[in-house]
């Protein structure tokens, strides 16, 4: 279901958990009825396939929508199921996420709200505890819980929420699986996602994801200029500096290569340190 935009997103608002609006695109002449129904600017996304913004374009004409549907090859003929959606595009002030766990018994827990930042669709920074009003937290913790109960997953999942300027979250997408925002506990929490995963999925005991310390987690993405990651020795004579390297050949650009968690509790600071790093490190 989760592999399907259109089914998921209906399965979640059919919870009652708010959702950008959205409609069925079976054929090309379905994108007049959902501009008068929707407007502009509107997301197309494509029902399946796509990470990292691939597989969905922002249209702000009929013109720039017809032409991206006719490169998906959606044509005039009706399909039995929709091929893909025309969403809403929302104003949001923060793109934020929340990795829950749930066992064979139905237990779930939740680790912190994250806050996301994207660059052309990647996300490039997560910083825990997401710097929110004091209920927003306890809504998307509602809002996960209920999503895990109902999915019925048993394991790690991530819902990534859109928060509006009113205080709302919005949901955008629920990812089955440990996420690239809950990378950060590999270092900053007691049990981090993947153990848990393992735990829940092989009917070991789910532990509590308790943070350790405030964290800033930096993507590291290939630019195709070499394989070879300089300026390691430098980042890491600062032991709140961590470095994951995930072993692959090539340093393809925008390939996720790798990621930094920088564990420190002021925000500000940790952000300057994080701007630091990425100044001393390149690919060669």
């Amino acid at each position: 279901m989760t592999q399907n935009r259109w089914r998921e997103k209906t399965f979640v608002a059919n919870l009652g958990i708010g959702v950008p609006r959205f409609r069925a695109i079976a054929s090309v002449e379905d994108e007049e009825p959902a501009a008068r129904e929707i407007g502009f600017p509107a997301l197309l996304k494509l029902v399946s396939g796509g990470y990292d913004g691939k597989g969905q374009v922002l249209v702000r004409t009929p013109e720039e929508a017809r032409e991206v549907l006719c490169r998906w090859g959606i044509s005039e003929d009706v399909s039995a199921e929709p091929r893909a959606i025309w969403e809403q595009w929302v104003p949001f002030v923060k793109e934020v996420s929340m990795i829950g766990v749930r066992d064979e018994r139905g237990r779930i827990l939740t680790y912190p709200l994250v806050e996301n930042v994207h660059v052309d669709n990647i996300l490039d920074t997560s910083i825990v505890p997401a710097r929110v009003a004091p209920g927003v937290e306890e809504e998307a913790r509602r809002i996960v819980r209920a999503i895990g109960e109902h999915l019925g997953i048993v394991g790690v999942y991530c819902v990534e929420m859109f928060l509006l300027e009113d205080g709302r979250l919005l949901v955008n997408e629920i990812a089955p699986r440990p996420h690239n925002s809950g990378h950060y506990t590999l270092d900053a929490c007691v049990v981090s996602q993947f153990e848990n995963h393992v735990r829940a999925i092989c009917g070991l005991p789910i532990a509590p994801p308790q943070l350790r310390s405030a964290a800033i987690m930096v993507n590291l993405l290939g630019d195709g200029s070499g394989h070879r990651l300089i300026g390691v020795e430098r980042i890491l004579e600062d032991p709140r500096v961590r470095l994951h390297l995930y072993g692959k050949k090539e340093a393809r650009r925008k390939r996720k290569m790798g990621h930094v968690t920088i564990l420190v509790e002021d925000v500000s600071e940790a952000l300057e340190l994080a701007h630091r790093v990425r100044q001393q490190l390149r690919w060669g």
